[in-house]
């Protein structure tokens, strides 16, 4: 798990390059991950997160503190303008 303001600018950007996939190959691909998903639980998103997010060792639970820093980043009227909808 990484803490975006823990990365340096080049870790960023580095965990955000993903390999090219043909429009018409995402559909399949995204199939493919839900049934692994369905099929393998918990196994199948470490899988999918160390294949197409490069992420080793991956906490699957979030902490209240990442909570918490993530509710920070926010815009204040965020969860007002969802309880509408």
């Amino acid at each position: 798990m990484y803490l975006e303001l823990s990365l340096t600018k080049e870790e960023r950007v580095s965990l955000l390059q993903r390999p090219s996939t043909l429009i018409g190959d995402t559909g399949r691909i995204a199939q493919d991950v839900c049934l692994a998903v369905k099929q393998r639980g918990d196994d199948a998103v470490r899988e999918y997160g160390r294949k197409f997010d490069k992420a080793e060792n991956q906490a699957l639970r979030v902490s209240k503190e990442e909570i918490e820093a993530a509710g920070r980043l926010l815009p204040p009227n965020f969860w007002m303008h969802s309880m509408l909808r």
